[in-house]
Order: C-alpha cells, then sequence, then structure tokens
C-alpha cells in the first residue's frame, strides 16, 4: 500500500487552490496602479461626505484631496471677522449692515462687501457648480468650473482641484495657473491624495497642460 500523504501536505494543496495568494510586489509600499476610486468609492457605505457634500480621498493630511458625493444646497455665508488694523488698504465696510447684502469680509487689502453669486448647482451654468462659503478656500458661495458634478458622472471619483487663491479669496485661473474646479480623476495622475505632496504647500491639483493630477505648489502661490 502506497504512503498516505501527510495532513500538512492536504492543507497546503487545498489552500493553494482555494486561497488568495499575496505576491511579494503587493505586499507594502505605494502602489502606483491604484486608484483614488480605492481609497473612497462611492458606492462604499463607509463614505459619508461631509455637510457641504464632500468626501476626503486617502489621508486627511493638509492639504487634503476631497472628491464630491453628493450636491447640496449651501448655507447662508458666515461673516468674517473684520480686522482692520492689519490691512493695507481701504476698507469699504466694517460690519454687515454696512453693505447691501449684509456680508462684510476681510482680506490684506482692506475689508469688502462681498455677495454669494449661488446657493445650488442650478443657480451655475451647465459646465459649473456652486462652491459652498469654504470650499476650496472660496468666500463665500460662487460657482466654479465643473467637468462633473458628483462621482455619479465619473468612472472613479469627481476631484476637487485645489485652485490659487487671490488676496480677495476668489479664485482665478490668472493666478498662479490654477483654478479651483471638479475634474474626474486621471488614471494617469502621479498622485492620489494628499499624503502624496507632503510639505512646502503642496497640494494634488489638476494640471491642464498634463490632464492629470500632480503635486503642485497651490498654497506658496502669492496673488494679487
Amino acid at each position: 500500500m502506497p504512503p498516505r500523504p501527510s495532513l500538512a501536505l492536504l492543507v497546503l494543496v487545498s489552500c493553494w487552490s482555494a486561497c488568495d495568494v499575496v505576491s511579494p510586489g503587493n505586499v507594502g509600499g505605494p502602489d502606483a496602479s491604484r486608484s483614488a476610486h480605492d481609497a473612497g468609492s462611492p458606492t462604499d457605505a463607509a463614505v459619508t461626505p461631509d455637510d457641504l457634500g464632500y468626501a476626503i480621498v486617502g489621508l486627511d493630511i493638509h492639504p487634503p484631496l476631497r472628491h464630491r458625493v453628493t450636491a447640496v444646497t449651501c448655507p447662508s455665508p458666515a461673516a468674517e471677522a473684520c480686522s482692520p488694523d492689519d490691512n493695507l488698504g481701504t476698507n469699504v465696510c466694517l460690519v454687515g449692515s454696512d453693505c447691501a447684502d449684509g456680508f462684510c469680509a476681510d482680506n490684506p487689502y482692506g475689508c469688502g462687501c462681498y455677495q454669494a453669486t449661488c446657493r445650488s448647482d442650478a443657480d451655475c451654468a451647465a459646465n459649473e457648480v456652486c462652491a459652498c462659503d469654504g470650499v476650496g478656500g472660496v468666500h463665500p458661495n460662487i460657482c466654479i468650473p465643473a467637468e462633473c458634478r458628483t462621482d455619479d458622472d465619473c468612472d472613479g471619483l469627481c476631484l476637487l482641484s485645489l485652485g490659487a487663491l487671490s488676496q480677495s479669496k476668489v479664485p482665478s485661473s490668472d493666478c498662479c495657473g490654477f483654478t479651483l474646479r471638479l475634474v474626474c480623476e486621471r488614471g494617469t495622475s502621479t498622485c492620489r491624495g494628499g499624503e502624496d505632496c507632503l510639505g512646502n504647500g503642496n497640494a494634488c491639483a489638476y494640471v491642464e497642460e498634463w490632464d492629470r493630477f500632480e503635486c503642485s505648489a497651490r498654497a506658496t502661490c502669492t496673488c494679487e
């Protein structure tokens, strides 16, 4: 009678045919092929958007990369305290009652009156969405360019690409070459979240010239 195989051998053969085998190349370290969608799928019940409809991709490292899970109606902008003593220019207002729309905001060149241009996406053009007060640093609500409105419009995530802000806190395409916008994730991107762009104010932002997200020194730009 031939010898019977050992129990250990039977277990090994059984696991080889039924178990998931992890190759050494998939253990630890960054995976350049991973998608931002893996970090926060809109179909994943664990993804809970904030009050403005956004969730963070990957780690919450400043500045984090966010994606728009759902569209919301923006709350009324909160008044920002005017600090005239450190302003370089003339103050148009000091309190909200000095403005026709009741909104006085501070900036380095003097307090000024601001008016929200939208409350929801319906108030913007077809290729824009309403960025609520605080999204990407805007103050107050404004319409921004968008090739997607939520994750459902993309084969992946609808990412918020940070734009350089002018001193008046209004994003501008002329400000360091970056525009606050919503863009579907790109498979060719060289960064997938804030954790990929640590230090010196870098952010994972969309670079139109290369049609992908790259680490960019957004926060170090100074625009007027």
